[in-house]
């Protein structure tokens, strides 16, 4: 018997009670860019303006050339970050942003 499909998860209406996991957050296909704070559900602002873009281009740039002979790297957003308390598994936290 095949599986019945099931919509794409939005923050329309979310659950403003419930809480969520990166596992769950994992599964989520929806067109909006959210966070999970404490497993909470947050809409990400619009997208940065383009002088935003020209300041953190330049960051980037200086951080990638200061820490180019060590083992930290500089990476450009978009990317999760998963906020893992010790000993947790990276998808039980409740915590995944997309800082800049």
């Amino acid at each position: 018997m095949k599986q019945e499909e099931k919509p794409p998860f939005t923050v329309e209406e979310p659950d403003l009670s419930g809480t969520y996991t990166a596992r769950e957050y994992l599964t989520w296909q929806m067109d909006e860019l959210v966070e999970l704070i404490r497993g909470k559900i947050f809409k990400m602002s619009p997208s940065p303006t383009s002088n935003h873009q020209r300041i953190l281009s330049e960051l980037h740039s200086t951080f990638h050339h200061f820490l180019q002979m060590n083992k930290c790297e500089v990476f450009i957003a978009p990317l999760d970050v998963y906020l893992v308390k010790p000993g947790e598994d990276y998808q039980q936290t409740r915590n995944v942003v997309e800082p800049d």
